[in-house]
């Protein structure tokens, strides 16, 4: 079985593009969508999940957060509710809402996901990125917009971090977690997904203070001194 988890906070827009592109190109192919409602505000997005909920399009469920999380525990609380509703085979693939979705990818993904030890993504950055590089030290890691992985395997990496809330570095540790594991981290570079980047986040003064922040944890939490 295959499931979609999806954390949203605003611009709607390109979560119904998300959700209308996973209908058209993977309806057969998908069991459940559980979109995670970061505590919005925005009304575009309670009316939009409801039409989504009540259309019967494509099977959704939505999971409110009392409070904004931010991504890493919004989508942890979606990865989590994911892996209880289904079984360790099954593949859950976690997608950010401003994802966009061209043509069919579900079966390829995931038959790399059942047949091997592996974290499956889009993207994997093996240079460095800025973010990536500790004392001459590259640690390349899959891109965390899209990941896929069976439902024991994210349970056996023990999901994002909590620690990274509410976002940046929890895909670097991932990814660092699953080598660390035993596990391949293999993209796809499947012509059928692409990334806004930044489309629901963006880049602040705020935000670099917490990739700072989140960038030391990672230090003190895989580099020895």
């Amino acid at each position: 079985m295959n499931i979609i988890v999806i954390p949203i906070y605003k611009n709607w827009h390109l979560c119904h593009s998300l959700l209308n592109s996973l209908r058209k190109f993977e309806k057969d192919n998908i069991d459940q969508v559980y979109v995670v409602n970061d505590f919005s505000k925005d009304a575009e997005v309670d009316g939009g999940l409801d039409f989504w909920v009540s259309s019967g399009l494509i099977h959704v469920q939505v999971i409110e957060n009392e409070e904004n999380l931010g991504f890493t525990l919004s989508a942890n609380k979606g990865l989590k509710t994911a892996s209880k509703d289904f079984s360790d085979s099954d593949v859950i693939h976690l997608i950010s809402s401003d994802v966009k979705i061209g043509g069919r990818f579900i079966e390829r993904v995931s038959q790399v996901a059942e047949s091997q030890k592996a974290l499956v993504g889009q993207k994997l950055l093996y240079g460095d990125t800025g973010w990536n590089t500790f004392d001459g030290k590259i640690f390349p890691y899959l891109e965390g917009w899209f990941l896929s992985c069976t439902v024991g395997g994210w349970k056996d990496l023990g999901y994002f971090d909590d620690a990274y809330a509410p976002y940046d570095y929890e895909d670097i540790d991932l990814s660092t977690m699953a080598v660390s594991k035993g596990y391949k981290t293999i993209p796809m570079n499947l012509p059928a997904i692409t990334h806004a980047g930044g489309g629901t986040i963006g880049y602040t003064d705020g935000r670099r203070a917490i990739t700072e922040r989140n960038r030391e944890y990672f230090r003190k939490k895989w580099i020895s001194e």
